[in-house]
C-alpha cells in the first residue's frame, strides 16, 4: 500500500529535483518556519476567497436589481436618460 510521502517521492521530488530544488532536506527549524509560511499564505488566500465570494454575491443581487429596475421603468430620469413619455416639458 503506498503512502502519501510514497506517492510525494515518486511524483513531486522528481519534478522538484529537475526545477533544481536540492536534495539536501531541510533542518526541522527550517521546515517549522516553511509550513507557518505556507500556512499564513494559505490563511490569506482563505480571507480573499471569502471576499471574493461575497463581493460576487453582492454584484449578482446588484445586477439583478438594476434589471428589475429597468424592465419596470425605474431607470429613467437622469440627465443623460430620456424621459418617459409621459414626463417630457
Amino acid at each position: 500500500m503506498s503512502t502519501e510521502a510514497d506517492t510525494c517521492r515518486k511524483f513531486v521530488v522528481p519534478k522538484l529535483q529537475a526545477a533544481g530544488w536540492d536534495n539536501d532536506p531541510h533542518s526541522i527549524a527550517e521546515q517549522t518556519r516553511i509550513v507557518a509560511e505556507v500556512e499564513r499564505r494559505l490563511s490569506v488566500v482563505e480571507e480573499l476567497e471569502a471576499v471574493v465570494s461575497t463581493n460576487l454575491q453582492r454584484a449578482t443581487r446588484l445586477r439583478q436589481s438594476i434589471l428589475q429596475k429597468a424592465f419596470t421603468g425605474e431607470l429613467v430620469g437622469g440627465p443623460n436618460s430620456p424621459q418617459p413619455k409621459g414626463q417630457r416639458p
